[in-house]
This record gives structure tokens, C-alpha cells and sequence, in this order.
């Protein structure tokens, strides 16, 4: 509610977009960018005192470079230490059906390589600030800057949330049901450990206990609907449309500002709606332009091929995207405004950013080289 309701202020009083205000809340989430950086210079300082450098690593396929690094005994302590605070954590969503940061050892490494060449931190604009003060009635000035405060403070909260509650909670339950299939597997029950991602909570316990509570062939159908099946199938509503909201005018006075709060936030979390087109565009969340390889990222199983530099293409993010945002060079999705995951951590990275382009996932194919404009809502195959 504190940043729709800066929205609200803002946009009344100054006159502009919520796409010319949001602006103002970057650098106020530095969660989004992701934990356990403490950690991870330890651990290129510990590569720096035992004499690795990017280069002796460069080319090597990543399970092979992540153990290389862990014949040093400073740097794989240094390692654990990270992966304490960060390896339970999913990577991608909030599925137990994703895979943890520990078992994507390309993510790891990329983490690191990102770490030992840092990008600049993107912050508050302050010149920014000032330009659309100026556009605000004097009168009005108290309350913007209140309501800019309240809604900096609160914007963390959001990933906050995914990742210290969803993200890690589901990830320690993914490690605990998946050591549940390692041991049915060792009894020969199941014939895939992970096939233990597909039971429910009572088939699984009695699996355990020497239960017939669900057979392997059962399991086994289940997860090849949950791999085969893809979100574009999913009906856009449960049952019939919802309705309007009542106008906001028949409501009393005093609610109406909160709903019209709640109105901003919700209506720029999501795209507008608009028709599919050839041409791929956007709403520019992030300026800059960037050019480099698509990667059309679909499932979370496909993070494997994502290297540094490349352009994430996909439909959506969420917070479980956050440990491979520092690795990309420009963000695409076909769904999402100014204030979904995506914008928000295009801000926060100062990245190019376009979100809400309908269809950039299908036009656009894996290994295309694209120019990415976040000023104007472009894309283009190069």
C-alpha cells in the first residue's frame, strides 16, 4: 500500500505516468539483487590468496570448475559458507519442483565470476527527484516526500517475503522430500528418486513405511504431465470473469484513496492488455540499450544454458529468478508493468529492461542476437 499510494500522490499532483514516477524507487530494494554477498567476496578472496584467476576457470564446464575450486581447502570453506546461507534456496519459483542453488553448479560459478567483476551499483536518483518535485505544488511537498519515504521503505518487502520465506522454505522442503526418494530409490521402490517430487505428503510418508500407497508407474505419469505441460495452458480465470469494481465515486471518501492505491499497484504489477503483434515491443521499464545472445528461458530447467552477458527472454520472473539476474546482460518477458518483478529488478541491476511484450518468447528464438531498447519498449532481431 506505500508505494500505490506514492503512486496515487505523485501522479495527482505532478501530472505524470506511473512509468516517469517508479524511477524513483530504485536502489530501495537491494534484496532483489540477492543474499549472501558477504559471502561470496570472502570467497573470491579466497581465490585471490591462493592465485586463481577468471582465466584458469575460463572454458571449463562448471561442475568441473566448482570442484577444481574445492581442492583448496580456504576457498571451498569459503564456498560452504556461501552456500550455507544460499544453496536451499530455489532457483526460479516456488515449486519444490525446482531445482536449489547448491544443485546448479553454472549458477554458482557464474555468482562467482559476476562477483570478481562487479557491475556499478544502481542507486537513488536524485536528480531525478528534484525534477519531479519541481512539477508538484509547493503545498503538496510534505506529503510526496512522505509518502516517496513510506514507499521506499516498503518496496523491499515484496522480495523480502519470496525469497526469505518461499523461496528458502520450499527449497528445504525440496532437499527433505528428495533424500525421502534417494532412500525409497535404494529400496527399490521407486526407480527415480525425484519421482518423489510427485507424491503427496500421505503417499509419501507411507511409501516409508512400506505403504502401497502409490506405485512408480502412478508417479512416474505425474511427472511427465508436470514436464510436459506448459503455463500457456492455463485458463486466464477459474469459473466465470470476476466483475468491475464498483466506481469509486459511489464509495465513502476516506476508502477512496486506498482503493485507488490498491488500483495503481495491481494495474502496473500486470500488463495492459493489447493484441499480439510481429513486431516486438514493450513497456520500457529500465533504460539503456544492450545488444547480445537470446536466451528464451521457458522453465527453470533451462537456466543451465544461460551465460554471462546473455539476454534472459521469458514470460515472467519471480524473486526464485534473482540469483541469475547478476549474470545477464538485458531482461525481456512478455508479461508485466511498471511495478512487476521484472521492472523492479531491471531498476535495480541498471539494466535495460522491457516487459509486457506478449509474445517475445515465441518470436524471438534461442540464440538470436537482439538489441534490447529500455527507453523505448524496443526489441529487435538482429
Amino acid at each position: 500500500m506505500p508505494v500505490g499510494r506514492f503512486l496515487d500522490v505523485a501522479i495527482l499532483s505532478s501530472g505524470l505516468s506511473p512509468v516517469e514516477i517508479a524511477p524513483l524507487l530504485k536502489g530501495s530494494t537491494p534484496v532483489s539483487k540477492g543474499i549472501g554477498g558477504e559471502q561470496l567476496i570472502t570467497v573470491v578472496e579466497a581465490m585471490s590468496a591462493a592465485g586463481i584467476i577468471k582465466k584458469d576457470l575460463d572454458g571449463l564446464e562448471p561442475s568441473t570448475a566448482l570442484n577444481g575450486l574445492r581442492e583448496n581447502l580456504q576457498v571451498n570453506a569459503a564456498l560452504e559458507d556461501y552456500l550455507t546461507i544460499t544453496g536451499h534456496m530455489l532457483i526460479g519459483g516456488y515449486c519444490i519442483s525446482e531445482k536449489t542453488l547448491r544443485e546448479s553448479p553454472n549458477i554458482i560459478m557464474a555468482r562467482i565470476f559476476e562477483a570478481m567483476e562487479p557491475a556499478s551499483e544502481a542507486g537513488f536518483d536524485a536528480e531525478l527527484e528534484k525534477a519531479i518535485r519541481g512539477k508538484i505544488p509547493e503545498a503538496d511537498h510534505a506529503e510526496f516526500d512522505l509518502c516517496l519515504a513510506d514507499a521506499r521503505s516498503a518496496n523491499r518487502m515484496r522480495d523480502e517475503r519470496g525469497i526469505y520465506n518461499d523461496i528458502w522454505g520450499a527449497g528445504i522442503s525440496r532437499c527433505s522430500i528428495l533424500e525421502a526418494g534417494r532412500r525409497l530409490l535404494e529400496e527399490g521402490i521407486l526407480s527415480n528418486a525425484e519421482l518423489s517430487l510427485d507424491a503427496s505428503h500421505d503417499e509419501l510418508i507411507g511409501l516409508l513405511k512400506g505403504e502401497p500407497t502409490a506405485t512408480d508407474e502412478l508417479l512416474s505419469q505425474r511427472r511427465e504431465w508436470r514436464l510436459t505441460k506448459n503455463i500457456d495452458e492455463v485458463p486466464d480465470f477459474l469459473g466465470d470473469p470476476p466483475s468491475d469494481p464498483p466506481p469509486l465515486e459511489l464509495l465513502p471518501l476516506k476508502i477512496q484513496p486506498t482503493l485507488r492505491a490498491f488500483g495503481l499497484v495491481m494495474g502496473n504489477v500486470f500488463d495492459e492488455p493489447k493484441e499480439a503483434t510481429e513486431k516486438i515491443s514493450g513497456l520500457g521499464v529500465s533504460p539503456g540499450i544492450y545488444e547480445g545472445t537470446a536466451k528464451v528461458i521457458l522453465s527453470t530447467r533451462d537456466f543451465d544454458r544461460l551465460e554471462k552477458g546473455d539476454i534472459l527472454v521469458t514470460k515472467n520472473t519471480s524473486a526464485g529468478f534473482n540469483v541469475v539476474l547478476p549474470i545477464i546482460g538485458a531482461l525481456v518477458t512478455d508479461r508485466g508493468g511498471i511495478l512487476s518483478h521484472a521492472a523492479i529488478v531491471s531498476r535495480e541491476f541498471g539494466m535495460p529492461g522491457v516487459v509486457g511484450t506478449k509474445n517475445a518468447s515465441q518470436l524471438i528464438n534461442d540464440g538470436d542476437k537482439i538489441r534490447v531498447n529500455g527507453d523505448t519498449g524496443g526489441v529487435e532481431i538482429l
